[in-house]
């Protein structure tokens, strides 16, 4: 496609395409909302090429899987606590706006945070990192998967 068959799609000239892809020239957040909505792309990919609605529904089921499991835990006796233990220092701001759209401030947003899980049953503490416990979790589900396997083959 080029540059003007773009540009007639959202109501602007060659010359205006080109201006905003040089960076002479910002785009407006109406023509964001056309580009959008013509070619079926998310805003958040448009703005910062990751798709945040790939990354919310993955975050989603992770915190789904993550639920599911802490009840199993439960079910079985364990208490199931989860301390936040850091954050990197790499991050960036985020813009924090009003019901209006205005900016109001900006908030530090980090690039990771850090998190213990701790089991404990009866006056047994066993701490993991999220790391160790993905992998505990994985292993449990695999374990079970296997059994389940056994007993229907």
């Amino acid at each position: 496609m080029t540059q003007e068959e773009f540009g007639n799609k959202i109501g602007l000239s060659k010359s205006g395409i080109s201006n905003i892809e040089n960076g002479t020239r910002g785009i407006r957040e109406r023509h964001i909302k056309l580009i959008c909505s013509i070619f079926n792309v998310s805003e958040s990919w448009l703005k910062t090429g990751v798709d945040a609605g790939v990354k919310v529904s993955k975050l989603a089921e992770d915190a789904h899987r993550f639920e599911c499991f802490k009840k199993y835990l439960e079910s079985i006796g364990y208490d199931v606590t989860v301390e936040k233990t850091g954050e990197s220092s790499e991050g960036h701001h985020e813009e924090q706006k009003d019901e209006n759209g205005e900016v109001v401030g900006q908030m530090w947003i980090p690039d990771e945070e850090y998190y213990s899980v701790m089991l404990i049953k009866g006056n047994v503490t066993t701490e993991f990192t999220a790391q160790q416990f993905k992998e505990f979790q994985s292993s449990i589900e695999k374990s079970v998967d296997f059994e389940v396997f056994k007993q229907n083959n």
